[in-house]
């Protein structure tokens, strides 16, 4: 695990995984650290027009912050996913989505893009894994330990 300080500076942290989830792309961590680490609080499934707040580390980079409005609930064959229309690049996979009190509701696993011309593509939308899957996952209902 790599986590970038406000200072700038990268630590690299241990980890373990503990459980995955290949129909969902979640991964289930232990991260060994000397200093305790923060959390988040596990919010709702957001609803459409719900502003949004994704977090992530597009190309690697350190936190960068997005942000958006949820269109709509989608069911694709992995399960019901989120669709907003907060932008995401590669690397942003597995970052959280928060509403704005800062509760995670989903986890970024993809985007849509469009293409542009012939070899350019835009990134439209992100879609995440809802909430409700993520606690479900962590329930140890799904997923091997």
């Amino acid at each position: 695990i790599v986590r970038w300080l406000k200072d700038g500076s990268i630590i690299r942290l241990p980890a373990t995984v503990i459980k995955k989830s290949s129909k969902n792309d979640l991964a289930l961590l232990i991260v060994f650290s000397e200093k305790a680490l923060s959390f988040v609080s596990l919010g709702d499934n957001p609803v459409a027009f719900e502003k949004v707040f994704i977090v992530g580390n597009p190309y690697g980079l350190p936190t960068m912050i997005t942000t958006g409005i949820v269109s709509r609930m989608i069911f694709l064959h992995e399960g019901v996913r989120i669709v907003a229309s907060a932008r995401v690049s590669p690397g942003n996979s597995g970052g959280g989505m928060f509403d704005e009190k800062g509760n995670l509701i989903g986890v970024v696993n993809s985007l849509l893009v469009s293409r542009i011309a012939k070899t350019t593509y835009i990134s439209s939308y992100s879609v995440s894994i809802p909430v409700r899957a993520v606690k479900k996952f962590l329930s140890l209902n799904e997923g091997t330990p």
